[in-house]
C-alpha cells in the first residue's frame, strides 16, 4: 500500500519553510509599534542589529568567521546527509519527474492542495505500486 505522507512532505514542507521564512524577514525588517512605555530603543530590527550605534546602544555582537561556521556546518551537517531527506532518493526521483509533467506549477497557499492532490492521484494511477518506496517509519 501506498504511503501518502511522502507526497505530503515533498509539497508541504518546503511551502512552509518558504512561507516562515517570508514571515521572519517581515517580521525583521518592519518597525515595530510605537510604545512609550518601552525601556529598548524602538526601530526596525534587522536595522538596530547592523547600526547599533544610529539607535544609542552598545554593540555587543562577537562577529565570526564565515569560514569557521562553514567549516562546521561541513563537519557536522553535510547536506548529503539523511536527516536532511524530506523523503527517500527513490521516491524524490519519481516525483520529480511527475512533477515536471505537470508543468513545475509554482506552490504557493493557493495551489498547494491542488498540486498535492494531483501528485497523489498520480501516484494511485500507476499499474506497478510495488516500486514505491515505502515511508520507514512507524507512527
Amino acid at each position: 500500500m501506498f504511503d501518502c505522507s511522502l507526497v505530503f512532505r515533498w509539497v508541504f514542507i518546503p511551502w512552509l519553510q518558504k512561507e516562515l521564512d517570508s514571515c521572519r524577514d517581515w517580521v525583521n525588517n518592519t518597525a515595530k509599534r510605537a510604545d512609550r512605555n518601552k525601556v529598548l530603543p524602538h526601530g526596525v530590527p534587522t536595522d538596530m542589529s547592523e547600526h547599533p550605534g544610529d539607535y544609542g546602544v552598545l554593540d555587543f555582537k562577537i562577529e565570526v568567521e564565515k569560514e569557521a561556521v562553514d567549516s562546521v556546518h561541513a563537519l557536522y551537517g553535510p547536506k548529503d546527509h539523511e536527516i536532511f531527506q524530506l523523503v527517500p532518493p527513490d521516491f524524490q526521483a519519481i516525483i520529480t519527474e511527475m512533477y515536471v509533467q505537470l508543468g513545475q506549477p509554482p506552490v504557493t497557499r493557493e495551489s498547494c492542495r491542488d498540486i498535492y492532490l494531483q501528485l497523489l492521484g498520480q501516484f494511485r494511477n500507476l499499474d506497478s505500486v510495488d516500486n514505491i518506496p515505502q515511508n520507514s517509519e512507524k507512527d
